[in-house]
Formats: structure tokens, C-alpha cells, sequence
């Protein structure tokens, strides 16, 4: 893959690292400077390797951008539904179907991927520089399953990537979803059960315990909006909209508390019980009805609380 060569005429005097920067928006001044030092800029054919170095009217700057890190995924122009942005970080409404970041069954149309093709800048948001696995997610402070879509937030900047990562482990962000759930849920239920890989293994299958030792500490609020009969020729079989708080942020936390009440999600297809698979095929669910609705965190830059909610889907 050949490097991406930019040419430019300077019409007003400046320093060259202050020059490219208002040229290339995508890079930051830092980044332009370290590039500058490592000889990716030349004035008038003459290397350059001084971020002070003045460029006057008529001089010709040329800027050769860095080939892609192969440790970085491979940008791709996926579409992303961004419903609020600034300078320091991103708040996007996730489709189902979207995988969060690259792991071993995904390495391609990813929210990574789709966010590093439109915010390249969004490299240097890493929770570790020297870490591979914090490179193949840069800006991911939290992850949503691959068929829940709603808000998660990205950062721009590793200073935002450790500050939301330090409110989230301190279970200061709020996080609320609405699911519908199989059967009718009459009133709220708090379910503190710890969550852990069935058979304690590799497995991707969740399930919670009644032992309070075994396993990650999980706690789950749902609160019933409305319950309904969806299908006309079973009115016994209910189904129940609600809203749902969560406390700790365990793999399929929510999934995993539902079946345990035994008020599976509907549609999901790792987590349902017969009587919820049977009325899923029968409403045409082919994927888990789940959404992240709500985030509320403080800013990292200016500390104002922000309380961000999805839009209403068709």
C-alpha cells in the first residue's frame, strides 16, 4: 500500500507544525509534530525535522502521511448514526448487528472500524499504547452485544479514554435499556446474582448463580412499563415492556438476569426457554429485543453531567 502524499502553497507565514495541522484536521498538533521529527515533511523538496521551522508565502510543504499500523484494524466507510459529538468524544446509536470492536469470529464492519475511517484521530485513544488488544479498540470505554443496539460513548483522546474508563469502574455512568421480556412482569425486580461462564470455561454462554461467591458481583433493576398479548390466537401468552438499570456491567448481564427470573428477552436465541423461543418464531424475532435507551456521565473536559437518550425507532 503506497503512502498518501500531501502538497501544499503556503499563503501566510508559520511555523510548519501549526501550518499542517490547520491543513489535516484528522491529525493532532502533537501527532504532526512527532511525524515532522520522524521525517515525514519536506519545504521546497528540503526535509524538515523541526516543528519551529518557519514556511513562508510560496513555499511548497509536502506531508507524507504514515502507512496504517497493522496492529490498528483496517479502516472501512460503514455508515454510523452519531447523535452527538464535540472535540473530546462521540456518542453513537449502535444498529444491531454491529459488532463493537474486532475479536476472533469478527475482523471486519465494526464500530471501530467505521469510526476510525471518519475520526482517524481516534488512534491515540488508548486505554494502553503498549497493549495489542487496547489497539484493536481504541476509543471503546464499553461495549454493547453485537444484536443490542443503542448508545455507547467513544472517546477521542487516551485523557478521555482513562477518565470515562475510571467512571464506569466506579459505577458512576448510568446506563438504562428497554427490553421486552416474555411473560408479565407485575412489578419491579431487583436480581443481585452473580454471573460467570457456564462450566467455568471458554465458553460464551453466561449463567448466574445463587452462591454469592461464584462468580462477578452482578446487579440488575428491571421496572415493568406495560405488558401485552402479542399474538392474538395465544392472548395467555403475555410479553412485558421494560425498562432496565444496571448497576455492574457484566457480559449479557441483563440477558442472563432475565432468564433467571425466568423472563427471557425476547428474540434472544442464546438465552431463551422454550415457552420464549416457541412465541419468538411465532412473532418472527430473529434477533434479541434490546436496546440501550439511556447514558448519563460527566463530561471529562468541562465536568457537566450529560444525560444523552437514544431516538425513538420506527
Amino acid at each position: 500500500m503506497s503512502a498518501t502524499v500531501h502538497e501544499f502553497k503556503v499563503a501566510e507565514q508559520s511555523r510548519i507544525d501549526v501550518y499542517i495541522t490547520g491543513q489535516l484536521t484528522a491529525y493532532s498538533r502533537s501527532k504532526v509534530q512527532k511525524l515532522i521529527f520522524d521525517g515525514h515533511a519536506t519545504v521546497n523538496d528540503l526535509l524538515i525535522m523541526e516543528s519551529r521551522y518557519q514556511v513562508n508565502p510560496g513555499d511548497t510543504v509536502r506531508f507524507v502521511e504514515p502507512e496504517p499500523d497493522p496492529d490498528f484494524p483496517i479502516q472501512e466507510k460503514v455508515p454510523l448514526n452519531v447523535i452527538y459529538e464535540d472535540d473530546y468524544l462521540l456518542v453513537i446509536d449502535k444498529s444491531v448487528g454491529m459488532v463493537t470492536h474486532p475479536n476472533t469470529f469478527h475482523d471486519t464492519g465494526t464500530l471501530v472500524q467505521a469510526v476510525l475511517a471518519r475520526y482517524p484521530k481516534v488512534k491515540e485513544a488508548l486505554y494502553d499504547p503498549d497493549s495489542a488488544i487496547s489497539r484493536l479498540r481504541p476509543g471503546i470505554v464499553h461495549r454493547l452485544d453485537k444484536d443490542t443496539s443503542g448508545l455507547i460513548v467513544v472517546a477521542k483522546t487516551r485523557e478521555v479514554m482513562l477518565n470515562l474508563t475510571e467512571q464506569f469502574h466506579k459505577r458512576q455512568v448510568e446506563k438504562e435499556y428497554e427490553t421486552v421480556l416474555y411473560g408479565a412482569l407485575l412489578e419491579p425486580r431487583t436480581i443481585d446474582a452473580p454471573i460467570h461462564r457456564k462450566g467455568g470455561g471458554s465458553s460464551n454462554l453466561m449463567v448466574a448463580s445463587h452462591e454469592s461467591g461464584q462468580g462477578r458481583t452482578a446487579v440488575t433493576h428491571f421496572t415493568p412499563i406495560e405488558t401485552s398479548a402479542p399474538y392474538a390466537k395465544w392472548p395467555e401468552e403475555k410479553v412485558t415492556k421494560v425498562r432496565v438499570k444496571i448497576e455492574t456491567g457484566r457480559t449479557h448481564q441483563i440477558r442472563v438476569h432475565a432468564k433467571f427470573i425466568g423472563h427471557p428477552v425476547l428474540g434472544d436465541p442464546l438465552y431463551a426457554n422454550k415457552p420464549s423461543h416457541r412465541l419468538s418464531e411465532k412473532l418472527g424475532l430473529t434477533t434479541q429485543q434490546l436496546r440501550a435507551v439511556f447514558l448519563q456521565f460527566k463530561h471529562p473536559q468541562t465536568g457537566i453531567m450529560m444525560s444523552i437518550t437514544a431516538p425513538e425507532q420506527a
